[in-house]
């Protein structure tokens, strides 16, 4: 039986390629990219922290943090908090939000260009992300809690609470799961990083935070969305739309069914209410995006398409050619 995360890979994909067009079915595969993603949750009239800096350098990311006093440093791929920084100016040094350490910026460009290193290896050439910098509600410079939704066109199936914390020197998160009425749940993701003392918003939060994500998800034109919210220091603030989330290879073993039917559902229902119209505001609005960001997502699938071929020269060209191929003996 395949896992939720390998339906998502598969079908989802196959399923836009059949159903979608005008470069929607490219722009979602390419969500992981946080500008595109971020473009995508604007459109459908979320907040979104103010971007200071995008596509530059980590000696120009940090530049940009000088200026500004403070910011939110990350990669421009990649998820799972991995290799984040948030800096406000402290004196002549910059405080770490999550660690209450200070430091200049060369010993935190020393930190995050070590932190690339660990996960994506020697030589590959990061891009980064400066956002403003989001605190909870009544405080200077605590991270905000952050509600990932996994969401099925409109319909909320499963809540996971993350709180940011400074574990073992670098950025990571532990977390709490909830159903769609926020009863705590154990879905079999992240048992090592599980927090039973992390407790969901104030019941008024609560209501608007998954209302906010309904509206989010009802504006997406495949059936499976996460949908990554904070309650942070000005109320309700998008963060990215995940197409395949890395919990999704961890769930329990009835969880994952649970997600699959949701999924297949869904998907069985959408294909209808495209032919009927039912999705057509939908539908425009997604491809307003998807022309929009057209120049970013073609970059992408492109240096995508070379690096396969770099990788694997012969098997890749004769996929292209459609030829047979045989694969060179190992010896």
């Amino acid at each position: 039986m395949e896992r939720f995360s390998e339906l998502l890979r598969r079908e989802q994909r196959e399923w836009a390629r059949i159903h979608l067009q005008d470069g929607i079915p490219q722009m979602y595969s390419t969500l992981w990219h946080k500008p595109i993603s971020r473009r995508l949750m604007q459109a459908v009239g979320m907040e979104t922290p103010q971007l200071y800096a995008h596509g530059v350098s980590l000696e120009e990311a940090l530049g940009a943090v000088l200026e500004r006093q403070r910011g939110f440093v990350k990669p421009e791929t990649g998820g799972g908090g991995k290799s984040t920084l948030g800096l406000v100016k402290s004196g002549e040094l910059f405080l770490n939000t999550l660690s209450g350490e200070k430091a200049s910026l060369g010993v935190w460009k020393d930190h995050l260009e070590n932190e690339r290193k660990l996960y994506r290896g020697i030589g590959h050439r990061e891009r980064w992300v400066v956002e403003e910098l989001m605190h909870q509600p009544g405080t200077e410079a605590s991270p905000p809690h952050e509600y990932k939704f996994y969401s099925f066109a409109g319909h909320i199936l499963l809540i996971c609470v993350r709180r940011a914390v400074w574990m073992h020197g670098r950025a990571n998160a532990v977390f709490r799961w909830f159903d769609s009425d926020w009863n705590p749940v154990s879905t079999g993701a992240y048992t090592d990083r599980n927090d039973n003392s992390l407790l969901p918003a104030d019941l008024a939060k609560r209501e608007r935070l998954r209302n906010a994500a309904q509206h989010v998800s009802h504006c997406m034109a495949v059936p499976f969305m996460r949908i990554d919210l904070f309650d942070a220091q000005y109320g309700i603030v998008g963060g990215e739309l995940t197409e395949i989330p890395g919990a999704s290879n961890k769930f329990s073993a009835r969880w994952d069914a649970t997600l699959r039917q949701a999924w297949h559902e869904t998907a069985g229902r959408m294909p209808e209410e495209i032919r009927t119209g039912r999705l057509t505001e939908v539908l425009e609005m997604n491809r307003h995006v998807a022309e929009e960001t057209r120049p970013l997502w073609r970059a992408l699938l492109l240096r995508g398409r070379i690096q396969r071929v770099r990788k694997h020269p012969v098997y890749t060209l004769s996929r292209f050619f459609r030829r047979p191929f045989h694969k060179p003996r190992t010896i």
